[in-house]
Parts: structure tokens; sequence; C-alpha cells
């Protein structure tokens, strides 16, 4: 009995000295998979998500995330994004291709693209789409309820509405140690630092680029209409 109240007295020391250690990784669950990846292997339906990860999917595959804090993501066919945990924040991080998102009232998520930093503004949520037009353009819908879109280098804050759309222009950063980089937290900051966002509202401009992002969506899926559907606001 001594032995073991020493083993957990030796364990609790090893915590406190070492909180990164105690404090819990997990980004979210898979709940829905098909031709996704995550380190080289399936990602399977029901496995949880780490910080740090990257999800990978096939041209015609799809992932679907729900995020701790009750937020959902979908990574779309031909898609990569990387996800971490900034304190209670969960940061996606879009590589390539396309993603949507449902982010709940009162959850705590945001997208980055350079410097740019997307969050939901909307006190009853939002949904929004991010897609990868070229390596250096990206577009920003907010399909539901309204988005933020704040820049590091220049402290800009944009609010796309409700059915509009606005273009991120991604420019390289002449300072890499300057604001940009300096804004950037977590473990997208060495990617996200390389490049500055300028942002362009197009408005009214949701409707024509959610069917441009759909049009490469092919996924049969009978769920589609359930729970984590990017497009229905429960």
């Amino acid at each position: 009995m001594r032995i073991l109240r020493q083993l957990l007295t030796l364990m609790l020391v090893f915590v406190l000295a070492f909180p990164a250690f105690g404090r819990s990784e997990a980004i979210g669950q898979t709940v829905y998979s098909e031709t996704a990846s995550v380190r080289e292997a399936p990602l399977v339906s029901g496995s949880t998500l780490l910080s740090g990860e990257t999800v990978t999917v096939g041209d015609k595959g799809l992932a679907r995330i729900a995020l701790t804090g009750g937020s959902q993501v979908e990574v779309l066919g031909g898609s990569s994004v990387r996800f971490a945990r900034n304190d209670s924040t969960v940061q996606l991080f879009l590589e390539s291709g396309s993603t949507s998102f449902r982010s709940d009232p009162g959850s705590s998520m945001e997208a980055l693209i350079a410097d740019a930093t997307i969050r939901s503004t909307s006190q009853r949520g939002s949904i929004g789409m991010v897609s990868m037009e070229t390596p250096d353009s990206a577009l920003v819908v907010a399909t539901k309820g309204s988005l933020e879109i704040a820049t590091a280098h220049d402290g800009r804050t944009v609010e796309v509405a409700e059915g509009s759309a606005a273009r991120l222009s991604l420019i390289p950063d002449p300072d890499p140690q300057g604001p940009a980089a300096a804004g950037r937290t977590g473990r997208l900051s060495g990617i996200s630092g390389r490049k500055l966002a300028i942002i362009a509202l197009l408005i009214g401009g949701a409707a024509v680029t959610t069917g441009l992002i759909l049009a490469h969506r092919e996924v049969e899926n009978p769920n589609a209409g359930l729970e984590i559907s990017p497009f229905k606001l429960n």
C-alpha cells in the first residue's frame, strides 16, 4: 500500500512539473471517412484526431470530424487540412483543396490561411466554406451566419456577411519576423508566417462560390442530411 501511494505521488509530481503531458491533445472524433488518411494510414470512423495531425482526402472522398466544443468540419475531396489546439481553441489550416465548417454557439474554432484568421461572429453559430483557388488565392464563404477575417500584418478585420464571400490574395511576406509571424501561434506558425493575406469582399458571391466548390464533391453519402451536415444548423 505504501509503495502504491509513493507511485501515485510520483505521477502527480511528474504531471505538475510537465503540464503538457497532463493536457489533452485531442481535437475531436472522426464521424465519417471515405478515402481519407492520417499519418499515412486510413482514417477510421470513430477514431480520435490529435493536435498536429493532418487529414488528407482522396479526389472522391470525404472526412467529417466532430470537434471538441461542438464545432464540426468537413474535409472535401482532393483536400488536406492540418489541425492544432491553441489553449481551448481548435485551429485548422487548409493546405490544399476545400473545407467546410459549422461553428456552434459557444464553441471555439478558427481557420487559418497565411496570416489570416477566420472565425464566426454570429451568436447563433455559423457555417462557412474555405477553398484554395490557386496556391496564391483562397475563397472564404459565409453560407450561414457571418464570418470575421482578421489579418496579422495590418491588424485589419473584415466581416463577411451571410450570403457573401471574400477572396484572399496571398503575397510573400517581406519581413518573416514581423507582425505576420508574431501573430501566429501553435503548431501552424511555421507555414503560415511565409505569406500575407489581402482581403477583397465579393458581395453576394456566396451562391456562385459554393456551387463551384460543391461541383468537385461527387461522393454519395446517405447520412449527408444528418447532424454532421455543414449546410444545416440544428
